[in-house]
C-alpha cells in the first residue's frame, strides 16, 4: 500500500477509537448519576424531575 493509503486508513482507526472512548465515557457517566439524583453537568446543577 502506498504511504498516503496507510495513513488514511491510521486516521480512520484513531477515529474510531476516539468515539468509541467518548461513547463509553457517556455511558459511565449515566451509570455514576442514577435518575432522581442530582448530579453537576458542564458547570450547572441538575436534578431529575422524577421524585421531586
Amino acid at each position: 500500500m502506498e504511504r498516503q493509503q496507510l495513513f488514511a486508513i491510521a486516521i480512520v482507526i484513531a477515529a474510531v477509537s476516539a468515539a468509541y472512548s467518548l461513547a463509553r465515557d457517556l455511558n459511565d457517566d449515566e451509570r455514576d448519576f442514577p435518575p432522581g439524583q442530582a448530579a453537576l453537568v458542564h458547570g450547572h446543577a441538575t436534578a431529575s424531575a422524577a421524585g421531586r
